[in-house]
Parts: structure tokens; sequence; C-alpha cells
């Protein structure tokens, strides 16, 4: 039976204890996670605006519209090959596109591609024939194509 009281002594004794204090942080210490937190945030907000606001993710929306209204009616062969090489020039921020365009050095491999890609789409924005939905199509595809290859 004294074990009992003095066990219970002990047990409250423990319940009498204060926890600790957190420790406070050292300037350097909120100084580095302000920084860390500064980086971190900065760092999404361009991942944002390059996904969203970057002059090549507003050009790949317009492309993406223009399939659309052109899909729907909207637009007949000749404005969607006009409003799509716009579109190009905007994305790939260059005043016009023609086969004498400069193309960037890591670039320089898909001159012959880049020839060809120029001269389909001058035939078929310049063409007074009726062109094929598989034609635009793949002119659609190709636009994307060096839209997302250019730098």
């Amino acid at each position: 039976m004294n074990n009992e009281s003095i066990s219970l002594n002990i047990i409250d004794g423990i319940y009498d204890i204060q926890p600790l204090a957190a420790p406070a942080f050292s300037s350097l210490e909120l100084t580095l996670l302000s920084l860390f937190s500064l980086l971190v945030v900065s760092v999404l907000l361009y991942t944002f605006w390059l996904l969203f606001y970057s002059a090549k993710a507003i050009a790949k929306r317009k492309i993406k519209k223009t399939y659309n209204d052109f899909l729907q009616k909207k637009l007949d062969e000749n404005n969607t090959t006009y409003q799509l090489c716009s579109v190009l020039c905007q994305g790939l921020k260059l005043n016009q596109i023609n086969t004498d365009t400069i193309l960037p050095v890591h670039l320089n491999a898909y001159r012959q591609d880049w020839g060809l890609f120029t001269k389909t789409i001058s035939d078929l924005r310049y063409s007074k024939n009726k062109k094929s939905p598989a034609e635009l199509k793949a002119l659609f595809n190709s636009t994307l194509y060096w839209l997302k290859l250019w730098p």
C-alpha cells in the first residue's frame, strides 16, 4: 500500500513539469527561410507565366481556336491559312515566314524541313484551289511542331 502512494506522488510530480519552450529562430534562419520561400514563389510564378502567357502559349491557344473555327465552318480555307500564318509569326516572333528566315543555330539541321514547310504554307495560302481537310490538318500539325521546336 505504501508503494501505491509513492507511485502516485511520482506521477503527480511528472504532471507538474512544464513543457519546454519552443526555440526561437535566429534572424539568419528567418532570412534564409524568407529567401527560400520567395525563390519558390518566383519559380512557380515564372512557370505559370510560361505555361499561360508566353508568346508561344498564346499562339498555341490561337492555333487550336483557329482549327476549331475551321472545323465549325466559321473560317474558310484561305482565311484559315492566313490566320495560321499570322499566329505562327506572332508565336515565333518573326515579321514574316519564308525560306530565307534565319533559323536559330540548333535548327540548322532542319533547314530543308523549314523550306518545305514555308513552301507548303505559301502554296496553301495563295492557292485558289480548294484545300482538303487532310492538307489543313497536316498544316496545323506542322505549325504546332515548328512552334514547339523553335526556341
